[in-house]
């Protein structure tokens, strides 16, 4: 979607110098959202059993829960409807 903004900018405005400052920051958004991924995917791939004798990884997961709504977190902690 961001991507289709900035065809259609770069088409009506070719020499705007803001059009690189936009594709910078859109570079810069998607190198942030691989790295939560990664981080997210390296969550999920540790062993139940580590996260039950006080890991690092289940400290974090956790103090990163704290941070959650309770309503947010029951309602994903919910299977989903197929």
């Amino acid at each position: 979607m961001l991507q289709q903004a900035l065809l259609e900018f770069g088409k009506l405005y070719p020499k705007e110098p803001l059009r690189g400052k936009f594709a910078d920051a859109m570079a810069f958004q998607a190198r942030v959202l691989n790295d939560l991924q990664r981080s997210v995917m390296k969550i999920r791939m540790v062993p139940v059993d580590q996260m039950s004798h006080g890991s690092a990884a289940a400290k974090s997961i956790s103090n990163f829960q704290d941070k959650i709504p309770t309503s947010t977190r029951e309602s994903s902690m919910q299977s989903p409807s197929r």
